[in-house]
């Protein structure tokens, strides 16, 4: 893979008005001049050298605000809002916030549109019998919605990449159809919380990749001479990825 020179900034929204209802308050500790995070860089590395975690210990250490059960999360939303424990939480089902019109959020007008796809799960060539439908990243499906976004309406591809690997084989056939995509129409690979092994093997044909900061990136196999000469087997977080060249940006958070 060629050196990558090109630089994106991508500027993600606090909606606080929003997040204030649910009695949701971000807590952002800054360290240093451009680098927000909770913890100091040398508690991640730790955090993340320990391997397996201990659900418990991750609310004794402040990874995590609270441990609770989904009725339990309900009933606190309900008290928030002012709603008896009798009472329905009013709620909005996917398939219904789905059919929003777009003249409500302000896109009304214009025809070109940009086609996000998500790739999130283990990575398999086809899906296994008694799978669930959101069992990972299936291959000839992903493939399906590749050719899809190479429709001319899309002026743009965004492939919303959360992975830690898996097969091999279907690694490659996704790599090589976004490799094509690439081609035709600016294509950006956004890694969420893991892209390692073959889910950042896929990132690497896109135009860009964009990053979290705290997003692991990187190689457990090897997967290609480029990645194994920079990866080194391991993986990487955020700001270290980018000083490498694994990513070519990072999402910044912002008002």
């Amino acid at each position: 893979m060629e050196s990558r020179h090109q630089l994106l900034k991508l500027t993600r929204v606090v909606h606080k008005g929003v997040l204030e209802k649910v009695g949701v308050e971000p807590q952002v500790q800054r360290i240093g001049v451009y680098k927000s995070a909770g913890k100091k860089k040398e508690e991640i590395e730790s955090f993340i050298n320990e391997g397996v975690y201990q659900i418990e210990k991750l609310k004794e250490d402040g990874w995590i605000t609270d441990i609770k059960y989904d009725d339990e999360v309900t009933s606190m939303l309900k008290i928030k809002l002012g709603i008896s424990s009798e009472e329905m939480l009013p709620v909005v089902g996917y398939k219904k916030y789905s059919r929003v019109k777009k003249w409500t959020l302000g896109l009304s007008g214009g025809s070109d549109e940009i086609a996000v796809i998500r790739a999130s799960g283990s990575i398999s060539r086809v899906r296994e019998p008694f799978s669930s439908s959101n069992s990972g990243i299936i291959a000839e499906q992903f493939i399906e919605k590749i050719h899809d976004a190479g429709d001319a309406r899309y002026k743009a591809v965004i492939i919303r990449i959360d992975s830690p690997g898996g097969d091999a084989l279907a690694s490659d056939l996704m790599w090589r159809e976004i490799l094509l995509l690439a081609k035709s129409k600016p294509v950006i690979a956004s890694l969420v919380d893991v892209a390692a092994s073959g889910g950042y093997y896929m990132a690497m044909a896109a135009g860009t990749i964009v990053s979290e900061n705290l997003t692991l990136t990187g190689s457990i196999g090897v997967v290609s001479d480029k990645m194994e000469e920079i990866a080194q087997g391991r993986v990487w977080t955020g700001n270290d990825a980018v000083s490498r060249g694994l990513v070519d940006a990072l999402l910044t958070g912002g008002k």
